[in-house]
């Protein structure tokens, strides 16, 4: 679906050109001021390796008699993530159906040698390198509440950089190593975050509403049981947004068709889903992250404005329906039924969206396909399917990546004028009718860089996104934004972060008014 990206705003004031340059070069100044490459770092897919079937194989292996070494870094400021199973019994002396023993050696010989450690206020954690590039990982609870010892896969493929899932948007259906059986206990996790921002959005100058404080909030859980013979997940992720002000400027047409994009809900179902896995094989039904491509970079709003533009107005991050996920080695199938739109359908059709993806421990590479017939009904169906392709690779704390489409979009049949448009207009003038019906047509990209420093997360990325012309002068102008993203960690879960978004401006684009491509967010949040 189309639409406008907007923050809350309440007041009509406009920051001063002096001020935004002042902010975006230091902005600039601090994402670079912590680039520094020595150990690497960062959280990786949840893939479990060829050949592991259990936790339990470690069972009898001398590998974690290692030592212990200064920590590096300073300590993150946020809770570990209690996400990843937890069992009811050390796995390194249970006996399960799967244990390995001293006769029954390992599958894959393992280096002890830490490459990693980071203290956490409640846990210690290390990574360990296998012979064969893949990696495991273990972690020791200090805290009373939770002493169990804790075991993951580690990783194949590069995603956030922490365990911080909301800051990145990522699944609430964790991967597991989990065991089928009857006497595993049920394993909950929860994590949140509160933000508190000043955003100034020029592109919406037109409004009256493009500069702003406003607060917002994510509140995620899950529970994780292990059943005879699969293991079940369910997790759920809410948005908590602050509502505009009801005293909308509306005295010309093109604000009263951008009235409706102001109307935000307070809370909001971001993910609810409930999965079940069983080997390399894992179902699922609910509302979840789209299966289409892959991302890396952090995000600051709810509404996901500040983001590349491929993703912000043409890729949904969520699907509503049902999907099947198979990843047999290093490979990954995913295959989903859906809505088409991220929540309830308004018409009887339904979209296919799937995925190819290979991944290892640097590269990940993948092909995407969402083919739908179009949201809504009769003159009101809106085309929404695309081609896509993505790719990433890592190297110590960097990440580089990109991902690019072939779009199509447009309603169906030229009867339908945009003044019909009551649930809110695009910027971009996405929701306009194609000459003599059909679809338009366009293709885009992003290329982006993050670096995870001990301190510091930036994030540059720049894109391109080429319409097809139809006559529309807003329409038809191709679009280039570049972003420059940072997350400084103060301590006691405290982080400053800032985005600043520069993009193609178009001179008298609404109400007389330019829509001027400058955009700013800054704030603080508060993370648990």
């Amino acid at each position: 679906m189309n639409r406008l990206s907007v923050q809350d705003h309440r007041s009509g004031g406009r920051i001063s050109a002096g001020w935004n340059i002042a902010l975006a070069i230091c902005l600039l100044g601090l994402a670079v001021g912590d680039v520094r490459a020595d150990d690497p770092m960062g959280d990786w897919s949840m893939q479990r390796p060829p050949g592991w079937n259990s936790p339990q194989q470690l069972a009898g292996s001398e590998s974690w008699n290692m030592p212990q070494r200064p920590v590096a870094t300073l300590e993150p400021a946020w809770r570990p993530d209690w996400s990843r199973p937890q069992w009811d019994s050390d796995p390194r002396t249970a006996q399960a159906p799967n244990s390995l023993t001293s006769e029954n050696p390992l599958p894959h010989s393992v280096d002890a040698t830490p490459l990693l450690e980071r203290e956490y206020p409640s846990s210690r954690e290390w990574e360990l390198e296998s012979v064969d590039s893949r990696s495991l990982a273990f972690a020791e609870s200090t805290q009373p509440w939770n002493s169990t010892t804790v075991y993951w896969s580690r990783p194949f493929a590069p995603t956030a950089s922490d365990s911080r899932g909301w800051l990145y948007g990522q699944s609430v259906i964790p991967s597991s190593l989990a065991v089928p059986g009857p006497h595993r206990a049920t394993s909950w996790w929860w994590d949140a975050v509160g933000r508190a921002n000043y955003v100034n959005d020029h592109r919406i100058e037109f409004t009256g509403q493009e500069a702003t404080f406003g607060v917002e909030g994510i509140v995620r859980g899950g529970l994780t049981r292990a059943t005879s013979d699969w293991v079940i997940h369910g997790g759920t992720e809410l948005l908590i947004t602050q509502p505009f002000d009801d005293n909308i400027l509306v005295d010309s047409v093109d604000r009263r068709a951008f009235a409706p994009n102001f109307n935000v809900d307070v809370l909001r179902i971001s993910q609810m889903v409930l999965a079940a896995e069983r080997g390399d094989l894992e179902i699922g039904l609910g509302k979840f992250v789209t299966p289409f491509g892959r991302t890396y970079f952090p995000i600051f709003t709810n509404d996901r404005w500040e983001t590349p533009f491929i993703r912000a107005e043409a890729v949904d991050y969520r699907e509503t329906g049902g999907f099947i996920s198979y990843s047999p080695g290093n490979w990954d199938f995913d295959v989903a039924l859906t809505n088409g739109n991220p929540d309830r359908d308004t018409n009887s059709s339904k979209a296919v969206v799937s995925r190819i993806g290979w991944s290892n421990a640097t590269w990940v590479l993948g092909g995407s396909l969402k083919y739908h017939d179009g949201v809504g009904s009769e003159d009101q169906k809106f085309y929404n399917h695309h081609v896509g392709f993505d790719a990433a690779w890592r190297c110590g704390r960097w990440t580089a990546c990109t991902e690019m489409i072939l779009d199509h979009y447009g309603y169906r049949r030229d009867t339908f004028a945009p003044g019909g448009i009551t649930w809110g207009r695009s910027l971009y003038h996405r929701d306009i009718p194609p000459p003599g019906g059909g679809t338009l047509t366009a293709w885009g990209y992003y290329a982006g860089l993050r670096h995870d420093g001990d301190l510091w997360t930036t994030w540059l990325s720049y894109g391109e996104f080429f319409p097809d012309p139809v006559g529309d002068r807003i329409h038809d102008t191709a679009n280039r934004r570049f972003l420059v993203k940072g997350v400084r960690r103060l301590g006691a879960g405290v982080d400053w972060y800032g985005a600043l978004m520069l993009e193609t401006s178009i001179e008298n684009a609404f109400a007389g008014k330019d829509r001027v491509g400058t955009s700013l967010a800054t704030g603080f949040q508060i993370g648990l």
